[in-house]
């Protein structure tokens, strides 16, 4: 008899916890919605800022697109003039003579860092690379201090960068483990 009720005590107690855990997210959840959702934010920024494109062919081997964009500088303290224009998405595509289509976008921010780097093959995306950095004074510094990427398969990497010069960055691997059916 009081072993029925330990048991049924802990069986009350312990439902509510594991309803609790089976609701919070994986790390590798968070850590994926986040880059999707600065990887949105990075190319409405982008986008938004576009003043002129140019596009470029070439056929060597089959067929390549370039087409780059590019927004007005925003600061004089590049030593360029107020009228200037600087890069801010590169779009490369390659069809190639077997079949094979490759695209690379890249998106910078005005200051020439590169924010966002996207590969497709096929017209699938296959790799995601969203680099972040930090700002200092009002000034963004030229060294990231965060990068994430994310390839096909769901497979996530985390890296972060200490502001020391002798410190090693750290990476962090995650997976998204699918449950057997």
């Amino acid at each position: 008899m009081h072993n029925r009720l330990l048991w049924l005590l802990s069986l009350l107690l312990a439902g509510p916890l594991l309803a609790h855990a089976q609701e919070v997210p994986s790390t590798y959840q968070v850590e994926y919605d986040s880059l999707w959702q600065r990887a949105a934010r990075v190319r409405a920024f982008v986008g938004a800022s576009i003043a002129q494109s140019r596009t470029s062919f070439v056929a060597l081997g089959g067929t390549s697109r370039r087409t780059i964009s590019l927004a007005r500088s925003r600061s004089l303290a590049d030593g360029l003039e107020a009228n200037a224009f600087r890069l801010v998405k590169e779009e490369i595509t390659k069809h190639k003579t077997h079949g094979a289509d490759v695209t690379k976008i890249n998106y910078y921010a005005t200051s020439g860092q590169l924010l966002l780097a996207e590969l497709y093959q096929q017209h699938q995306l296959v790799r995601l690379q969203l680099t972040q950095y930090a700002q200092q004074n009002g000034r963004v510094r030229h060294k990231p201090y965060r990068m994430a990427e994310w390839v096909r398969g769901d497979y996530l990497r985390l890296t972060l960068y200490s502001v020391g010069i002798t410190n090693p960055p750290r990476n962090y691997y995650f997976n998204f483990l699918r449950l057997p059916e």
